[in-house]
């Protein structure tokens, strides 16, 4: 545990609280770089809305059907800005923005508590200028959210093992794995439980030596109770929502996405039979290189699996983080179904053993550490910048590439990090990668993501041709082009959801001679496929694009429909 004074103690925690709305503040600028991402974040925005607009706040609903894939905290977080601000962007992404503030604090409290103030600090800067955080933790889905809840829950933990247990840190433990439990089920309460079981297990007294992390007999019941008051907090509002679904929320909730999603890939994540699977394993060994950067080099410094001697705080603090890493990283490897996101709950770990490498760097620019880490960063930012020189002059699209080009500044900042880091001048060269990762995504945001939204993303402009021609109170249908932010943008009411119809010529000549007027958002291959139109029945093409939809990879010519009749 810190031994720093009050006084310096004090210090360190405004400075900490600046930096974590510094930092939400930035998350919440980058909520307005760009389209929402199909699929995920317009399914969470949109059952947000329906929330606000239904007034049911217990079931969750997309596009006016059951949507049992997350609980419903996230709905309700949603939910507040939304009745504000409207359904934008912005609104539904700002819960992941504040909560990515709130994750930063926690992780200085976390890295101050195991190690020092200086170490939390640095901690509090890496987690959110890492590339996986800073795309995630603007997203409008429940990950920021859960790793927040996830964050609060070990903190407590840490708090309880390192100083005098108290009553409170147990309560405020079943309350941080509840709220957990609310916004993504059971991984909420799987993650922090290993972790805590995992500590338990490594700092446990053997032959020579204390135990460096124990809570006695009395602590086990104190564990034991908050693990169960927080699975009461979970039913308190399953059961409602269970009973209120006729059973199909649990059904699907706990069948299909958890316990499916651990046996056979969703939606194409993951491997499809025993080789790809076995070849997959160690995928998120690659997801931590690239999604850490640009302080990957400081984490492969770290001793954190070396054997050098260390004091009892150090050794403390090596087992809880360890205790937090591997067993979540082997779980999620094990899992069938994989994504990017599914270890975000290990980066404020991966954050504050970075910021021991740091803080020991700066403390002893003498201090040994591999080389590799360095050299690392310095290759893989030479890499980042080679590929965004070549990609869009591989796909022969000069404003891709100039409005790309802006971000390689950050990382050039990064080569030039490691350079100083080489110099021993490590704390210019954390400064650095802190600017790195802000101005590269700043980069992005004001720069990139607008031209690729007009590349890739064709939902809100559609939504615009709709609303131009004053034809918002039409009902809509979709057929090949069926992605969610549809749902969103278009912005049908409750009772008039969107329609999709089968990816068929014969579904399209059947709506093309449906009696009175409507929309259909197709594609022009779907159209030509189709049967053509009754004689006596207008159809008019009001607009068509060229897009790709990027979740499943495949170039499409968007076109809308018009169904004539006395309404138009």
């Amino acid at each position: 545990m810190s031994t720093a004074s009050p006084a310096s103690r004090d210090r360190s925690t405004s400075l900490a609280v600046l930096l974590a709305l510094l930092i939400a503040g930035f998350y919440l600028f980058l909520t307005t770089g760009a389209e929402l991402w199909d699929r995920d974040e317009p399914r969470f925005a949109r059952a947000a809305v329906e929330m606000v607009r239904t007034g049911d706040y217990l079931v969750p609903r997309f596009n006016g059907q059951l949507r049992p894939d997350k609980p419903a905290m996230i709905y309700w977080l949603m939910s507040v800005p939304v009745r504000v601000l409207g359904a934008t962007e912005a609104a539904v992404r700002m819960p992941s923005a504040l909560a990515t503030g709130v994750t930063a604090f926690l992780t200085f409290l976390i890295g101050r508590r195991l190690y020092n103030s200086r170490v939390g600090l640095w901690a509090m800067l890496i987690l959110p200028s890492s590339l996986l955080m800073l795309y995630m933790g603007g997203a409008a889905t429940a990950d920021a959210v859960l790793l927040a809840w996830i964050t609060a829950a070990i903190a407590c933990f840490v708090f309880a093992v390192t100083g005098e247990a108290r009553w409170w840190h147990w309560v405020l433990l079943a309350l941080t794995m509840g709220g957990a439990q609310l916004t993504k089920g059971p991984v909420g309460l799987a993650v922090p439980l290993l972790t805590i079981l995992a500590a338990l297990l490594l700092g446990r007294a053997r032959e020579g030596r204390v135990a460096t992390v124990s809570m006695g007999w009395a602590g086990g019941w104190w564990l034991a109770i908050a693990v169960l008051l927080s699975m009461g907090i979970f039913a308190a509002w399953g059961i409602p929502a269970d009973l209120a679904t006729g059973g199909q929320f649990a059904r699907l909730a706990l069948g299909k996405h958890v316990l499916q999603r651990m046996v056979q890939p969703m939606e194409g994540h993951g491997g499809s039979n025993v080789l790809v699977y076995l070849a997959t394993l160690p995928v998120y060994l690659i997801v931590i290189l690239v999604g850490f950067f640009p302080w990957i080099g400081m984490l492969l410094s770290s001793p954190l699996l070396g054997r050098e001697q260390r004091t009892a705080q150090e050794h403390r603090a090596r087992v809880i983080l360890l205790a937090w890493i591997v067993p979540t990283l082997v779980l999620m490897s094990l899992v069938v179904t994989k994504l990017p996101h599914y270890i975000l709950p290990i980066f404020p770990a991966l954050a504050v053993a970075s910021g021991e490498v740091v803080d020991r760097l700066v403390s002893d620019p003498g201090a040994r550490v591999s080389r590799f880490g360095r050299n690392f960063t310095f290759i893989q930012a030479g890499v980042m910048i080679l590929g965004m020189v070549v990609g869009p002059w591989l796909l022969h699209d000069k404003w891709l590439a100039l409005s790309i080009l802006p971000g390689a500044i950050g990382l050039l900042l990064v080569m030039l990090g490691a350079w100083y880091w080489r110099k021993r001048n490590v704390t210019r060269a954390a400064m650095h990668l802190v600017a790195a990762g802000v101005l590269l995504f700043a980069c992005l945001t004001v720069f990139f993501f607008p031209v690729l939204d007009a590349r890739l993303k064709v939902s809100r402009t559609l939504a615009r041709v709709v609303e131009i021609n004053h034809l918002t109170h039409l009902p809509i249908s979709a057929s090949g082009y069926e992605e969610p932010s549809l749902a969103f943008y278009l912005d049908q009411p409750v009772d008039r959801p969107l329609t999709f119809l089968p990816r068929t010529g014969e579904a399209i000549s059947a709506w093309m001679g449906s009696p009175g007027p409507a929309l259909l958002i197709t594609t022009r291959a779907l159209l030509r496929a189709s049967p053509p139109p009754p004689a006596d029945v207008p159809i008019v093409e009001i607009w068509s694009r060229p897009t790709i939809m990027y979740a499943k990879g495949v170039s499409v010519e968007v076109v809308l429909l018009w169904r004539g009749g006395s309404s138009r």
